[in-house]
């Protein structure tokens, strides 16, 4: 090992990370990052502890990554990308992991400001090129923070203030830019203190737990609405026991995780508007949409209770929902106190009526989820996801990219299903699937995705890192040959349209499709085309053992109606 030296202000940042609890540094470098790449390799020569660097080669697979991480371990990561168009390539990740609160610290160079005598100035012609006016203005409706490092001294704070502020309730990405000149500077060595703690969530006011105690002692027909009640691995038992002790069930529209086992007795799944239209009062819990007034929606006189970090949603333009009650609350404290709340209310004799009640809707559930899987044969979307969880088991993370159905999987335990949310960008569930892996490498992860989803991963991107860093996954293609989402919006606006009536409806079709399973075999991985029902389980199984057993990652291209 050398001998320690001076520091620099790109070893004030790598340290600070670590500092910061920041492990992995997913990056895909670009000529400003030459400060960064001296400084782990300086750190590497004087034994400094820095977040382990990890070359991808498309900033939205790193993003993405940095959230599956997250999603698994609940500690926040770090990326860096390329200047103005680096940032552009991760913009995509970076809304989705914005409207799904997650704290990603996203770093960018920006074009050097000098053009000579200092070091780190303008060397090359995109120097230029690539200089904006204002970098960060790209991502700032998508960030919580944003900053220009413009000292060495504000180094080892400006990356505390980064982290703190991305995970603090409710958690969402910042990005830093750093010029190229300030990252080569001499700086003095990190603090060595503890970084500072992020912002908790709140306990829920008394005076509107009070009320929402009350309510729901008195509701007859209570609901609850959650997409993410999940998120906390911690509230899984307590979640589920309190809906269970008090018979309130669930529905979970646009589900990003597993929030209840799926055989939960008050699980009623994605859609339930024979729940929600007879409702007296409605919980809803971390949910932007709980419903869509045009299709379904409460009585009028229901009592609607919005409670998290953000009831409210404020960061969405507009959000029109009735509220007789908002609680800004952490949900830990907030199920924890209504826990406490309730529980002079457990011998209601109401409970056992409604558990009674909603054990008959949970039956005709159940004889329709197994009607909707035998009726849509044997490749249809409900057998796959089917199929799939079948073969891959309980103890499997499904990552879905739209596809995989939750009421058809094996989810019996916390952090056992994701989802991109619905803020629209494609390209999210095989880096999402990388990140995962990385946190839980002996983990069988699948990502389910559609034909579409699957071109919008960059592939090869995600396969290389997959082979770099030895993380193998199962990929499952749903390939339908087109835009499915884009065929339903037009048959709903136009269901007796010409595009309806049309052969071949223009901007729908992904035809002529190439063979995806063969894009996996350049990195050393199993691919399987599968187009016959009998050979789906075969095929799920030879993929699934070609990952646990073999390290190889696995793609079954499933062509299904």
């Amino acid at each position: 090992m050398a001998q320690e030296q001076g520091w620099t202000v790109g070893d004030v940042v790598l340290s600070r990370l670590a500092a910061n609890g920041v492990e992995h540094f997913f990056a895909n470098a670009g000529t400003d990052f030459a400060p960064i790449i001296e400084s782990f390799a300086r750190a590497d020569a004087f034994g400094r502890t820095v977040p382990r660097p990890m070359t991808v080669p498309y900033e939205g697979t790193a993003v993405a990554m940095a959230h599956g991480f997250y999603l698994m371990t609940g500690r926040a990561q770090a990326v860096m990308v390329h200047v103005n168009v680096g940032t552009a390539n991760a913009l995509g990740n970076l809304i989705n992991a914005a409207r799904q609160n997650i704290p990603v610290i996203v770093m960018a160079g920006c074009t050097p400001l000098t053009d000579r005598d200092v070091p780190g100035h303008r060397n090359r012609p995109i120097h230029w090129g690539q200089d904006v006016f204002d970098q960060a203005g790209m991502v700032r409706e998508y960030v919580k923070w944003s900053h220009e490092l413009r000292h060495p001294a504000q180094a080892a704070a400006a990356i505390d203030r980064a982290v703190q502020i991305a995970c603090s309730d409710p958690p969402g990405p910042v990005y830093l830019t750093l010029p190229r000149e300030i990252l080569a500077m001499d700086a003095k060595p990190p603090p060595a203190g503890a970084a500072p703690a992020p912002a908790a969530g709140t306990a829920p006011d008394p005076a509107g737990l009070d009320q929402l105690v009350d309510w729901l002692t008195a509701a007859e027909r209570p609901l609850i609405v959650s997409t993410s009640a999940g998120a906390d691995p911690a509230l899984w038992d307590l979640f589920g026991d309190l809906t269970q002790r008090y018979a309130v069930p669930v529905i979970q529209p646009s589900q990003d995780h597993a929030n209840l086992p799926r055989r939960h007795a008050m699980n009623f799944g994605a859609e339930a508007n024979e729940l929600l239209t007879a409702a007296d009062l409605v919980l809803v819990l971390g949910s932007a949409a709980p419903w869509i007034p045009s299709l379904a929606a409460p009585p009028e006189d229901c009592r609607v209770v919005h409670a998290g970090a953000d009831p409210l949603f404020e960061r969405l333009p507009m959000r029109n929902f009735p509220a007789a009650l908002a609680l800004r609350t952490g949900t830990r404290q907030l199920l924890a106190a209504l826990s406490d709340g309730l529980a002079g209310a457990a011998t209601n004799p109401a409970i056992e009526q409604r558990r009674a009640r909603l054990a008959e809707l949970q039956a005709a559930r159940t004889a329709g989820l197994k009607d909707a899987l035998n009726g849509a044969g044997p490749l249809g979307q409900p057998a796959v996801t089917n199929a799939i969880g079948e073969v891959c088991g309980a103890d499997a993370l499904y990552v879905a990219e739209y596809h995989l159905l939750a009421d058809y999987l094996p989810l019996e335990r916390a952090r056992s299903f994701f989802t991109v949310g619905k803020s629209g960008f494609l390209g999210w569930s095989l880096g999402a699937a990388l990140g995962a892996k990385l946190a839980e490498p002996d983990r069988l992860v699948v990502a389910g995705l559609g034909d579409g989803s699957y071109i919008l991963n960059n592939p090869t991107s995600c396969h290389f890192v997959g082979a770099a860093e030895e993380l193998p996954t199962l990929m499952v293609i749903f390939n339908n040959g087109r835009w499915n989402a884009v065929q339903r919006a037009y048959r709903s606006i136009y269901p007796d349209g010409y595009a309806a009536r049309h052969n071949n409806p223009p901007l729908i079709q992904l035809v002529p499709a190439p063979a995806y399973e063969q894009l996996v075999a350049a990195h050393g991985g199993h691919g399987e085309r599968v187009g016959d029902g009998a050979a789906l389980t075969p095929a799920l199984t030879r993929a699934r053992d070609a990952v646990m057993n073999d390290r190889r990652p696995a793609v079954v291209n499933v062509l299904m109606p």
